[in-house]
C-alpha cells in the first residue's frame, strides 16, 4: 500500500496499467526501420549531418538531423502517404 499526498491509502493495483505492444517501427536520422536504427544506436551513430534538403547558403544553420531514404508509400496507403509528404516551410 502507498499513501497519496492527500493522505488517502491506495492499493498498488490501482496504479497498474497494462500495455500491449503490437509492433515496433522507427523512422529516424540513423535508420528507417527498427533493426538498422538499433544497430546504429548501439554503435553510437549520430544522425546530424550537413543539410541536403535545401540550399543553406543564405542561412547560418548548416546541420540537421534529416530523415533520409524514407518512402512512406512502403509502409502506408498512398492517400495517407501523400498527406505525410516532406514539409519544408516557405523561407524568405
Amino acid at each position: 500500500m502507498r499513501r497519496r499526498r492527500n493522505g488517502n491509502v491506495i492499493e498498488e493495483h490501482e496504479h497498474e496499467r497494462r500495455v500491449v505492444v503490437t509492433g515496433l517501427g522507427a523512422v529516424t536520422p540513423i535508420g528507417n526501420d527498427v533493426e538498422v536504427f538499433l544497430e546504429w544506436f548501439k554503435r553510437k551513430k549520430v544522425g546530424i549531418a550537413p543539410i541536403t534538403a535545401f540550399d543553406t547558403t543564405e542561412y547560418k544553420a548548416k546541420l540537421a538531423a534529416e530523415v533520409k531514404d524514407f518512402d512512406p508509400k512502403a509502409c502506408m496507403d498512398p492517400k495517407t502517404a501523400k498527406r505525410m509528404e516532406q514539409f519544408l516551410p516557405s523561407l524568405p
